[in-house]
């Protein structure tokens, strides 16, 4: 990972740009789930902080990987960063003002203008490091992701505790800025051009990289290993949807003051964010090609953490589901820009996200509605195991496919 940083210029400036724009989003994150939280307004409310960080990808995927295979990808990050952070300076406006569903609005609007940035860089990675090096480029994007969401959302909490979450929320919109600044020294990155001396067998790539998202997924569907990598975030992200939503109410329930409720849910998200780190780094030779295996790692720690019966056993089962979790998204990702033909990478990334946070979304909601509902919390949570096992299933029945073989 250290080789790829120092040899690759370019790749490292994207880095320096997503590390700085991440910082920011996961101070604010603690932040908005506070003043929701605060605000008493219920489960549901709670669970659309949650959709508000991860549905507008999907909304907004169609759109994203389209954008991102047919304009140059240096231009639509920093578009990116510039938009968020507006929309970043008026969620600071009306969090001051006690404007809750306000604040959620623009969250979700700023989800989807990051969604675009986000699909124009996992586009681009292939472009800037060399084919060999693409797991270990996911895995540093990784392990940063997870220092800074462990150190972020703890740092959140503090802040929060010390100052004001609408005071974090605007240090949030400054990191935006930096990280347009930290990208704009890129070279163009135009998408790839389908190869002019393609194979007769391979018309149908061809006409993929000219259509939408449908005809990016019937490009996929035709072989077993791109399809695999397509839909393997999905189980993972049905429980990380419920499991969001338990880990906020079960980290902040015994906490006697605001301030040490934020304290206690910001070291939660450290705990499973730390896992994230070190899963790819310990988790590759265990499963070196499998994406079913640490999903049901996944599953298992999840279920360790709604019944432990301490607080370091609960931190414990935290950072083995991040271990899991983050082991089959850099696996995923590697996969799908290993394989992919490179002029249809960015409605492919689309796809995966569409499919990841579509599920994330919507268990969110069922385990918050059913909150709502009277139920108890390990409805929702045990819902999204029984989908998750599902979604095993049909990943094991893949990646014992032959390639040529459509998804019947």
């Amino acid at each position: 990972m250290l080789s790829v940083l120092r040899a690759r210029p370019h790749y490292r400036r994207m880095l320096i740009g997503n590390t700085i724009s991440q910082l920011g989003d996961w101070l604010s994150y603690v932040a908005v789930s506070l003043l929701v939280t605060r605000s008493g307004e219920g489960g549901v409310a709670l669970a659309l902080v949650y959709v508000a960080h991860t549905l507008p990808n999907a909304l907004a995927a169609p759109l994203a990987g389209v954008l991102a295979d047919r304009h140059d990808r240096r231009r639509l990050m920093i578009g990116s960063y510039l938009a968020c952070a507006l929309l970043t300076g008026a969620m600071c406006l009306a969090a001051d003002a006690g404007a809750i569903w306000a604040l959620q609005a623009l969250l979700f609007a700023r989800a989807g203008v990051s969604a675009v940035g986000f699909t124009a860089r996992q586009a681009a990675t292939p472009s800037v490091v060399e084919r060999r090096e693409l797991y270990a480029a996911n895995a540093l994007n990784s392990l940063i992701w997870s220092v800074l969401f462990t150190s972020g959302v703890a740092l959140g909490g503090l802040l929060s505790a010390a100052a004001s979450p609408t005071a974090v929320i605007a240090l949030d919109a400054l990191t935006f800025l930096l990280s347009a600044l930290a990208v704009w020294r890129l070279p163009p990155l135009p998408p790839a051009a389908p190869p002019p001396g393609r194979a007769a067998a391979d018309e149908g790539a061809r006409g993929a990289a000219g259509g939408g998202l449908w005809a990016a997924w019937g490009l996929a569907r035709r072989d077993p290993r791109l399809l695999a990598a397509l839909l393997a975030k999905s189980p993972a992200g049905a429980m990380t949807g419920a499991g969001w939503i338990a880990l906020n109410l079960l980290a902040a329930a015994h906490a006697p003051t605001p301030a040490d409720a934020a304290l206690a849910v910001g070291a939660a998200h450290a705990a499973r964010g730390l896992g994230t780190g070190v899963g790819p780094l310990l988790l590759r030779r265990l499963w070196p090609t499998s994406v079913s295996g640490p999903t049901l790692l996944a599953l298992a720690a999840l279920l360790c953490f709604l019944w432990a019966p301490s607080r370091w056993s609960a931190l414990a089962a935290l950072v083995v589901w991040g271990m899991g979790s983050s082991h089959n998204f850099v696996r995923s990702s590697a996969t799908l820009q290993l394989h992919a033909p490179q002029e249809a990478l960015g409605r492919l990334t689309a796809l995966d996200f569409l499919f990841f946070t579509t599920t994330q979304s919507a268990l969110a909601l069922l385990t918050g509605l059913l909150l709502d509902l009277g139920a108890p919390l390990s409805a929702g949570v045990y819902a999204s195991m029984a989908l998750a096992l599902m979604g095993v299933a049909l990943l094991r029945r893949l990646e014992g496919a032959p390639r040529g073989r459509a998804l019947s």
